[in-house]
């Protein structure tokens, strides 16, 4: 983001590149967490983890508690099968 920007959600969208609708899987995470940080801070925060996550075809609205950040940063610690 250009600036510090207030929001509570993201929406996540699987891979569509390569076989991933031929094999209707996305090599979507299945454990993941979504972390924060304003301008100027050192410190990144997570604001949601999520686990057991479904490898589909249709993007992903992930709700938290409102932040204000500029930087968002997605961790993946579990990858689905189908991931490159």
């Amino acid at each position: 983001l250009g600036q510090d920007t207030y929001f509570d959600e993201m929406v996540l969208y699987p891979r569509s590149d390569g076989d991933a609708h031929n094999v209707n899987r996305a090599a979507f995470p299945q454990d993941f967490t979504i972390s924060v940080k304003e301008d100027g801070s050192d410190e990144y925060k997570v604001v949601k983890e999520m686990t057991g996550c479904a490898d589909v075809l249709d993007p992903l609205t992930v709700d938290f508690e409102g932040v204000s950040a500029r930087y968002v940063r997605i961790t993946v610690t579990k990858a689905s099968e189908q991931a490159a």
